[in-house]
C-alpha cells in the first residue's frame, strides 16, 4: 500500500506530466497559428499586388484610348483649320490684288 507522500508525489508527476504536455501542445499550437497567419498575410500581399498590377495595366490601356482619342479630336480640327484657311486663300489673294491696284 502506497503512503500518503507517495500518492502526493506521484500526482505532483501526474500534474508536471500535464503541465508540458499542455505547454507543448500551446506552443505547436501557436506555432500553427504562426505560420497560417504568415500564409494568409503572404496570400493577401499576394492578392493585391496582382490586383494592383492589373488595375495599372488597365489604367495605362484607358490613358491610351483616351489620348488617342484627343489627337483624333485635335488632328480633326487642325484639318478644319486647314481648310477653312485654304478656302479663303483665293479671296485674300484677290482682296490684296484689288488693294494693289487702288495705291
Amino acid at each position: 500500500m502506497q503512503t500518503m507522500l507517495e500518492r502526493i508525489a506521484e500526482a505532483e508527476q501526474q500534474a508536471d506530466a500535464i503541465i508540458e504536455k499542455a505547454n507543448s501542445e500551446a506552443r505547436d499550437r501557436i506555432a500553427a497559428a504562426r505560420a497560417e497567419a504568415d500564409a494568409s498575410f503572404a496570400a493577401a500581399r499576394d492578392s493585391e499586388r496582382d490586383q494592383t498590377v492589373e488595375a495599372l495595366a488597365t489604367a495605362r490601356q484607358q490613358g491610351d484610348q483616351m489620348a488617342e482619342k484627343i489627337l483624333d479630336d485635335v488632328r480633326e480640327e487642325i484639318v478644319s483649320v486647314q481648310k477653312q484657311a485654304a478656302d479663303r486663300i483665293d479671296d485674300a489673294v484677290l482682296y490684296l490684288k484689288e488693294r494693289i491696284r487702288h495705291l
